[in-house]
């Protein structure tokens, strides 16, 4: 605010000067409307002159309209520094033309920067729910190989010899299926050479069986 008045105080003096110089001018009333549209905050700006005539700008009451939290706003005029009228002599000539009072609309202000906020809250909102939606999918599309997976190994728990597994990405589920091959490989080498001992024992039973039963036929016979 020291700033904004140090840069009104040499605007409104040049404006000043020039309605002096000029004919059937009034240097009582400087445009302080011009001088204000050079800076974005909103401002009320009052001039007393030396001959006391007084002029303003936009310090008319303004009710809030209820656009922003007035908790907001308590919270913020505790926290910040107090309400402050910047005062700046306005000499000409090395004589006093009159008086600059600037002071910072802070109601205006407010509502200014709500309802910047609220616009970026709208954005932020819409940007986490995009953002959401494609983690959604991108997690479920990384996750699909994990249903074929399962279902492998159902399969091979219910007793299927060879189930192939192809090769997923992303490459952790693509160890996991280059390891239930491995493993579907290993039952099945397994199931095939219990099924032969099986076949063989049988075999040999079989061949006992009729061993036996030829020599007490032979015996029994005779």
């Amino acid at each position: 605010m020291a700033v904004v008045a140090d840069k009104l105080q040499a605007m409104v003096a040049l404006d000043v000067m020039q309605r002096l110089v000029s004919t059937g001018s009034d240097a009582g009333y400087p445009a302080l409307g011009w001088v204000a549209g050079y800076f974005p905050d909103p401002l009320c700006l009052r001039y007393r002159a030396a001959n006391g005539s007084t002029s303003e700008h936009g310090c008319s009451p303004h009710e809030p309209a209820g656009a922003y939290p007035r908790w907001l706003m308590r919270i913020l005029t505790a926290l910040g520094p107090e309400h402050r009228v910047l005062r700046r002599d306005i000499s000409l000539w090395s004589r006093s033309a009159g008086v600059l009072e600037v002071e910072l609309d802070e109601n205006r202000l407010m509502e200014r920067e709500w309802r910047s906020v609220k616009n970026l809250l709208g954005l932020t909102a819409i940007t986490l729910l995009v953002l959401a939606a494609l983690i959604f999918w991108i997690i479920g599309r990384a996750l699909r190989p994990t249903a074929k997976i399962v279902a492998a190994l159902e399969r091979l728990g219910g007793g299927a010899d060879y189930v192939p597994m192809p090769d997923f990405q992303p490459r952790e589920f693509g160890l996991i299926a280059r390891g239930i091959n491995r493993l579907a490989a290993r039952l099945a080498q397994s199931t095939a050479a219990r099924e032969e001992l099986t076949a063989r024992l049988i075999r040999l039973q079989e061949t006992e069986r009729r061993e036996i039963a030829h020599e007490l036929h032979e015996e029994f016979g005779q």
